[in-house]
């Protein structure tokens, strides 16, 4: 049996296309467009809308963590331990993490299994810290120089 599509189809099929358009967008980086027209779906592709990934929140964390001062795991990165220098080290991370290599508040937060307010609490006191504290500064600004040497296209 053929019926005629009711605006209650239309909606059903518009949330379908919509959900499955941000899954496209988020796997890809993609956007597009979507318009029914005369029970005929069309979609075209917008501008790229994130920036390709250069580096993965891993090998960022990888190289904090050889650069930073202390013996600290990936593990220990994750951990609810609030060390000074543990929480620095994250600190760190979490500011190049989403100033410099773009990672949205919510990956990284995924990525250390933090709330995302953790995550803003951590960029500002990395920002506080490379302002104020002269060995924390130093620090970022030789980790910084390492990652504009390996990752130039971003800076």
């Amino acid at each position: 049996m053929i019926r005629k599509a009711t605006s209650k189809d239309d909606q059903i099929v518009r949330i379908l296309c919509k959900e499955f358009l941000e899954r496209i967008k988020k796997e890809t980086g993609k956007d597009y467009n979507i318009q029914i027209v005369n029970n005929t779906i069309i979609t075209s592709m917008t501008e790229q809308i994130y920036p390709k990934r250069i580096i993965s929140l891993y090998e960022l964390e990888e190289i904090i963590l050889k650069n930073f001062p202390g013996n600290f795991t990936e593990r220990d990165l994750k951990s609810k331990n609030r060390q000074r220098e543990l929480a620095d080290a994250r600190s760190m991370f979490c500011y190049f993490a989403n100033r410099i290599f773009a990672f949205t508040i919510s990956s990284i937060a995924r990525h250390l299994q933090k709330h995302h307010t953790s995550i803003i609490h951590h960029i500002r006191k990395a920002e506080m810290l490379a302002e104020s504290d002269y060995d924390y500064a130093t620090l970022f600004k030789s980790i910084k120089e390492k990652l504009k040497t390996s990752y130039e296209e971003v800076f």
